[in-house]
Order: structure tokens, then sequence, then C-alpha cells
């Protein structure tokens, strides 16, 4: 077998875990009640219900870095000096902070969650090999180093992010039903 079939083959588990763990995520949103949408644990800056809004900024965070990078073609990006990228993050930020999404958004923000997720996936899959898995230096915070970012490592820092959010969800679920 050759090095790029192998690298398709992981390569396509990688996009099939990334898919899979959004339906988890979804299925683990879908279990909290709607009354525990706009709770906000002590000392939390978000409502669990919010967590999509989050995935959501995430993915299109990514987007962008690899926007970048790309426009860069994959020389070094310094996010920390790109004032479109600290505005973004500021307004995600503020998004979040405000967010205390109810049961009439649920629906939306799950479409939210499917729509930015096939939307990185429309971005990624035509892809060849070698562009999925090349990686180029970005600062992503001022004083910080260089940390090599490529397509592949973006779905599976996602993919590692949907997981951290399934169990954060379970964890504020038990939170929820212990207050008074």
């Amino acid at each position: 077998m050759s090095d790029s079939t192998q690298q398709g083959e992981g390569r396509g588990a990688e996009m099939a875990a990334f898919d899979e763990t959004r339906d988890g995520f979804l299925a683990a949103y879908a279990t909290v009640p709607d009354e525990a949408l706009s709770y906000l644990p002590p000392g939390d800056e978000y409502a669990l219900g919010a967590l999509p809004i989050h995935v959501c900024d995430s993915i299109e965070h990514y987007l962008f870095v690899f926007d970048r990078v790309t426009q860069a073609n994959y020389g070094p990006v310094d996010l920390s000096q790109d004032a479109e990228a600290t505005a973004m993050t500021r307004q995600q930020h503020e998004r979040m902070l405000q967010a205390r999404p109810t049961a009439a958004e649920r629906a939306g923000l799950v479409e939210s969650v499917k729509a930015t997720h096939d939307r990185l996936r429309l971005r990624f899959d035509p892809l060849s090999d070698e562009e999925y898995h090349r990686a180029a230096p970005v600062i992503y915070e001022g004083g910080g180093q260089p940390y090599p970012t490529s397509a592949g490592l973006i779905v599976e820092w996602l993919t590692d992010h949907y997981r951290e959010h399934i169990q954060q969800i379970e964890d504020l679920l038990v939170r929820w039903r212990e207050q008074p």
C-alpha cells in the first residue's frame, strides 16, 4: 500500500471521527432539559445551552485560520497581529457571555452546528492528502510560539473539542440537577 493510500485511510478515519463526535455532541445536547438551557454554573461565563454557539464559533475560527494559512501559502501566520482575527475572537466571546438560549432556539442551534460542521467538511474534503497534512507555523497569541497548523490537525483539535463538550454537558447536568 502506498503512503498516499495510508494517509487517505487515516484521513477518512479522522473525518469519520469528526462526524461521530459531532453526532455525540448533538445527542448529549438533546438530553439537556429546556429549563436547563439558560443554566449558568457558578464561576462559569457561559450558559449550558450556549455550547452549540461555542462549538460553531470554534469551527468558524479554525476555518478563518486555515484561510489565513492558505493565503500565506503555508508560510508563517501571526494571528496576534491580525485585526480581523482579534475582532472575531472578541465578538465571539461577547456573544457567548450574553447567550442564554431558550427552548425555542434549540432547533436553530442544532441546525447551526450541523451547517457549520458541514461547511468545514466542504472546505477540507476537496483537499489533496498533501494539502490536508501540510502544516504552517501559526502564532495564536501575542508573544506565543508558532504552532504547526494543518487541516488534519484542525480536524483532530475540533474532534477533541466536541469530546470535551460532551463530557462538559454531562457534568453540567449533574450540577444543574443538584441545585437547591
